[in-house]
């Protein structure tokens, strides 16, 4: 064969093979809980969010738009929704979804007791007042209730009922744009294109996507360099990203959401159960230390100044609080009036093994707490471990640092995920603050209806909480991601298309991918090889 002819012939063969399905690697930390209404963490969102569709979504400016409903009214007494279902929405198995699963999904979901449940505690019945429209009565009138359905998932009634309750965490039963095609909770879930969704995808949507858990930073970082991996969802070391953002392949984009770090002080512990102790660890902190850590170059940095509880977007936020600062004569002030020593009691700070930025708060925290006599040892654990100390208080650490975001657009979400009694013995909850006036004050806000005074509210709950000091409120979490260049999100490229609840931004269908660098060089050199032999 004459090498002009074979050049032709492997021009040609190429052309002929098949492309490639599009695929997406994106990796989060473990565990991933698929039963939709257990899980409550980032990567169980992720999950959510793709496998199973709901009522009414959160969208980009935090207002909540229809889903699988296409519309709703409320009775005068504010106690009684009726949603309307839209008719083409298609469970992964091919069956109608219908108002009866709607209700089998509520009830399921208070049954358990499990995920965020919490959010719906006024919720008295859900009926079927036909196949096309679902009925809630509440309790009372319960201001945040659509909001909260933003984290209600619709399963499949009939393939769910009558299995036992760990059937979710292995088997999905949603009508989502993506279906699970395998699942392992430690290790990977595949996932792949409903091409029946009834949502438009982006054109270029990908059509498979591997959610990887527990990947270690110098893995994320050798993949990306090859190609074999697209999104780092984990927050990274600035220098890593700085690293990889060296790359022409590789580039870096913001997950803008309502999430914040915080190092969480366990208040059922001593010393931190004392509230001029917790106040003395929060003046010796160094916040701008822990800020100029986060920076990765002049554009992009992991974190920006907190300024309290509740985040920017949500009600209640203050933006004219005082960002904390350091003040370490106020500090000693403070631990002059607590009742413990500053070395009677080491302090331990734990840090999550997943999340190396972690660490390095960690260790900014010892090291400012010698400052004022304080003693601290730092410890590190996995999540899921994490999770297990955080289901009692003499288990929980007496700092844990974590990062917490609204999981929907209103701040009953977050406050009570943190703050609220009922939801003690949860990793969002390790400060363990168990005091029955803010639980109080959590709850009237729920009645009130009015949005004016609803914020009122909650800017004076936010200053109570802020006086408590159940935690150090170190930055407001701005996540720097290393992304492929070929990969077009929306939501990590467009500040205004940004969501901001927890996994709002991870929407497979509203991604695009392009061909890989890789694959446009090898195409133009076919191309001109072609060119040459002509």
């Amino acid at each position: 064969m004459s090498r002009r002819l074979a050049v032709l012939v492997a021009v040609g063969l190429a052309a002929c093979q098949p492309p490639e399905r599009r695929l997406l690697r994106v990796n989060d930390a473990a565990v991933g809980e698929l039963d939709p209404h257990k899980g409550s963490d980032y990567a169980d969102s992720i999950l959510m969010m793709n496998v199973y569709d709901f009522l009414v979504r959160t969208a980009p400016d935090g207002s909540v738009v229809p889903d699988l409903a296409t519309g709703w009214t409320v009775s005068k007494d504010g106690r009684t929704y009726t949603f309307s279902l839209r008719e083409d929405a298609r469970f992964h198995d091919g069956t109608a979804v219908e108002a009866e699963d709607v209700v089998f999904s509520m009830e399921r979901m208070t049954r358990l007791q499990r995920g965020y449940s919490y959010l719906l505690p006024e919720v008295e019945s859900a009926a079927a007042a036909d196949p096309g429209r679902v009925r809630f009565t509440l309790q009372q009138p319960f201001a945040p209730f659509v909001a909260a359905l933003t984290r209600v998932a619709i399963v499949n009634r009939e393939r769910v009922e009558g299995q036992p309750e760990t059937f979710l965490s292995a088997e999905a039963a949603g009508s989502g744009a993506y279906q699970v095609v395998s699942h392992d909770p430690r290790e990977l879930t595949l996932l792949h294109r409903a091409e029946a969704h009834h949502q438009p995808f982006a054109p270029g949507a990908p059509e498979i996507v591997r959610l990887k858990y527990s990947m270690a930073v110098p893995t994320v970082r050798a993949l990306m360099a090859r190609g074999e991996h697209e999104i780092t969802r984990l927050s990274m070391p600035p220098e890593v990203l700085r690293a990889m953002a060296g790359s022409p392949e590789v580039e870096l984009a913001h997950d803008r959401g309502t999430s914040s770090f915080f190092i969480m002080l366990n208040t059922r512990r001593p010393p931190t159960d004392d509230v001029h102790f917790r106040r003395a660890l929060a003046l010796a902190f160094d916040y701008d230390a822990l800020l100029r850590l986060l920076r990765v170059d002049e554009t992009f940095a992991n974190g920006v100044p907190s300024r309290g509880p509740v985040p920017p977007r949500l009600l209640g936020h203050d933006p004219e609080a005082p960002k904390p600062r350091r003040d370490l004569e106020a500090a000693r002030r403070e631990l002059a009036l607590s009742r413990y020593a500053p070395d009677e009691h080491p302090v331990e700070i734990q840090w999550v093994t997943e999340v190396g930025n972690t660490e390095r708060a960690s260790l900014l925290f010892q090291q400012n707490m010698a400052e004022i006599g304080v003693r601290v040892e730092i410890t590190s654990a996995p999540w899921a471990l994490v999770l297990d100390r955080a289901s009692r208080p003499e288990t929980t650490p007496h700092a844990n640092t974590v990062d917490v975001s609204a999981y929907t657009p209103d701040p009953d979400s977050i406050l009570t995920a943190m703050y609220h009694s009922d939801n003690a013995g949860s990793w969002s909850a390790m400060s363990w603050l168990g005091d029955p006036a803010i639980d109080a004050r959590i709850e009237a806000g729920r009645a009130i209806l009015d949005r004016s005074a609803r914020e009122r509210h909650y800017l004076e709950l936010n200053r109570d909480l802020v006086a408590l000091q159940p935690a150090i409120f170190g930055y407001r979490t701005s996540t720097v991601v290393a992304r492929q260049r070929f990969v077009s999100a929306p939501q990590l490229d467009d500040p205004a298309r940004a969501v901001p609840t927890t996994g709002g931004n991870y929407v497979f269908r509203e991604y695009s991918l392009g061909p890989p660098a890789r694959d446009r060089r090898s195409s133009d050199r076919h191309r001109a090889g072609a060119r040459i032999q002509r």
